[in-house]
C-alpha cells in the first residue's frame, strides 16, 4: 500500500495529480495548452511594447498565469491604488491597470534608468500614463518618501538584495485591507540553501525568516513560479 504524504501533492506534475493522465511525456505540454485558453489576454501582445536587446520580454516581465492570479486578486480585492517596486518595461503594469479599472491609479519604481525610459515610452504609446505614476529612483528612498499614502495592493519585484526592507517599508504604506505580493521568493532555490549563494538569495532568505516569525501579520508562501510571498493584515 502506498502512503500518499503531503509533500506528495505539491506539484500538478507529480504522479498523485497526472496518474490519469494516458500520455505522461506530453501532461506538460497539456496543461500549457489549457493555460494559454485561461490566461491568453495576460500575453505579450496586448501592448505595443518597445524592449531592450540585452534581454527577452519573457525571462523578465511576469508570466501570464501569474499575471492572471495577480490581477484576479486584484478583482476581489477591489484594488484602486497599486504600487509596483521593479517596472522592468511596464507590461505587468499595464495589465494592473486595466484590472484596476476606471478611477484607479498605478504607482510604479525602476532603478534603472533604461528600463525606466523604455517603459515610460510604452506607457505615452498605449495611453496609459494618467492611470500610471512611473517614478525613477531607489525604491527604499521612494518608499520613505511616499509614507502617507496608502495602497490596495503592493507588488514587490525589485532589488532582492533589499527585499526585506521593501517589504517592511511597504506595511507602513499599506491600506486596511490591503496585500503584499512579493516575487522570486525563491530566487531560483538559493533562497532554500543553509548558506544562498547568491546576494539576492540571501536577501531572499532574510525575508522568508522574517515573515516565518511574523504572526501579528497573515502570510502565506506559494510554492509556484519562483516563490511567491503573500502578506496582510490580520
Amino acid at each position: 500500500m502506498n502512503i500518499i504524504k503531503s509533500e506528495d501533492k505539491l506539484l500538478p506534475t507529480q504522479k498523485y495529480f497526472s496518474y490519469l493522465f494516458e500520455e505522461p511525456s506530453k501532461y506538460l505540454f497539456a496543461i500549457n495548452n489549457l493555460l494559454n485558453i485561461y490566461n491568453h489576454q495576460y500575453g505579450y501582445s496586448k501592448f505595443k511594447l518597445h524592449s531592450p536587446s540585452n534581454v527577452t520580454i519573457e525571462e523578465m516581465s511576469t508570466p501570464p498565469v501569474q499575471l492572471s492570479l495577480m490581477c484576479f486578486l486584484i478583482h476581489i480585492t477591489r484594488s484602486k491604488k497599486i504600487l509596483e517596486i521593479g517596472t522592468f518595461i511596464g507590461n505587468t503594469t499595464m495589465h494592473l491597470s486595466d484590472a484596476a479599472g476606471e478611477g484607479s491609479i498605478v504607482t510604479t519604481i525602476e532603478y534603472g534608468k533604461d528600463f525606466f525610459e523604455i517603459a515610460k515610452n510604452n506607457f505615452i504609446q498605449n495611453n496609459y500614463l494618467k492611470k500610471i505614476r512611473p517614478l525613477h529612483g531607489d525604491a527604499g528612498i521612494i518608499l520613505k518618501n511616499l509614507e502617507g499614502e496608502k495602497f490596495d495592493l503592493i507588488f514587490v519585484d525589485g532589488s532582492k538584495e533589499n527585499y526585506l526592507d521593501f517589504s517592511l517599508k511597504s506595511e507602513k504604506l499599506l491600506s486596511e485591507n490591503g496585500l503584499i505580493i512579493v516575487d522570486d521568493a525563491f530566487f531560483h532555490g538559493d533562497a532554500l540553501n543553509i548558506s544562498p549563494s547568491t546576494s539576492k538569495g540571501i536577501g531572499c532568505k532574510k525575508l522568508l525568516e522574517h515573515y516565518a516569525e511574523r504572526h501579528d501579520m497573515c502570510v502565506s508562501v506559494l510554492p509556484i513560479f519562483n516563490g511567491i510571498l503573500l502578506v496582510a493584515k490580520k
